[in-house]
């Protein structure tokens, strides 16, 4: 008797950075594990034959647009549990994410100008703007910010 049985693997985000050998290593061992786990149910199958392979694909197009700047609920806003720096003539909302992370400004925290005197203290050489998720490992690496308690 044949049973047709599917495996899956998870989506996966695929950017110009990843690694393609090891995320298809890492999918090959989740399905081989799966296989086997279905075999030792003491089912008495084997996997005999692999009959389809299906890759899905979908196209990332991230935000690209003269600002980064996205207006918090106002149910978050009013908690004032976070700051959101307005910056709205640039995509750099990253950096000045931590800028305001590192040299808190009680006067006008919502405001770029008010982390301008501190934009030559970090370096920010190799991150691009709007800073994709693995771009944000190359600034966290750097020792000198490691001691500022800044955490990814």
């Amino acid at each position: 008797m044949i049973k047709n049985v599917e495996f899956k693997t998870p989506n996966n985000d695929v950017l110009q950075g990843t690694n393609l050998a090891r995320l298809y290593d890492d999918m090959s061992e989740k399905i081989v594990k799966e296989s086997e786990d279905f075999e030792g149910r003491d089912s008495g199958w084997t996997l005999d034959e692999i009959l389809r392979l299906e890759v899905r694909t979908n196209r990332y197009s991230p935000f690209r647009g003269s600002s980064s700047f996205i207006e918090v609920p106002k149910q978050i806003a009013e908690t004032k549990a976070i700051i959101n720096v307005i910056n709205k003539k640039d995509s750099q909302c990253f950096m000045w994410s931590i800028l305001a992370a590192l040299y808190p400004n009680t006067s006008n925290p919502n405001k770029t100008s008010s982390y301008v005197p501190h934009l030559n203290k970090l370096n920010f050489d190799g991150i691009s703007f709007p800073t994709p998720l693995n771009e944000v490992k190359n600034f966290s690496k750097n020792e000198r910010y490691r001691n500022k308690h800044l955490f990814f």
